[in-house]
């Protein structure tokens, strides 16, 4: 039976209808479920090359951060004093302080006995009590000196009075001639035990 040119007209309609309706109903969807698939791939994929590239970052710092804490170590124990018994510590300490204030013109007049802490881990804390007497920038030196010198010597106690004339008679004119009687406390940190037991020096 031969179509007319209206069946035909009609025809094509549905056609042109429910192939769009077809395509909709069973082509979309499967489309649309691989493209966001292939969307959250994409995402993961960055999110995970995000996550390896602060890693590496991370891996890089921490390599940096452990070669500046072996340097730091090394000169950490070529800084500290050293000992091979607690009472080689005390006397560390006392030398240090002798020494800073030869240099610096203070006339150390008594170094009280050293109290050493007890060892832990290799370690041990000395505090010396001395009494001095120098001129007010003699003093200033060796407070700077010590100051200067944080790894070995921490000042924990600093009291200073004007001491009275050598010669009565003839007092100082200026102020900063005048002397002061120094009382401190410093303490130190002390490696104990051989050069092996400890950082290299």
């Amino acid at each position: 039976m031969a179509l007319t040119q209206r069946d035909r007209r009609a025809l094509l309609l549905l056609v042109a209808v429910v192939l769009p309706v077809f395509a909709a109903l069973y082509g979309l969807p499967p489309y649309l479920r691989h493209r966001s698939a292939s969307i959250e791939r994409a995402a993961a994929q960055r999110a995970l090359l995000a996550r390896e590239r602060d890693l590496l970052r991370d891996t890089l710092l921490l390599r940096r951060a452990l070669d500046s804490a072996r340097v730091e170590s090394r000169q950490l124990g070529r800084s500290v004093l050293r000992a091979t018994t607690p009472a080689e510590a005390g006397s560390a300490v006392g030398e240090q302080l002798r020494a800073h204030a030869r240099r610096s013109g203070l006339q150390i007049l008594r170094v009280g006995p050293p109290q050493v802490g007890p060892a832990a881990a290799g370690w041990s804390e000395v505090r010396v009590e001395v009494d001095a007497r120098a001129a007010f920038p003699a003093a200033v030196r060796f407070f700077a000196a010590l100051q200067a010198d944080p790894l070995r010597l921490r000042v924990e106690r600093w009291l200073t009075e004007r001491a009275a004339p050598v010669d009565p008679m003839m007092p100082p004119q200026r102020d900063e001639d005048r002397e002061l009687r120094v009382g401190l406390t410093v303490a130190a940190l002390v490696r104990i035990g051989t050069l092996s037991d400890g950082a290299a020096p």
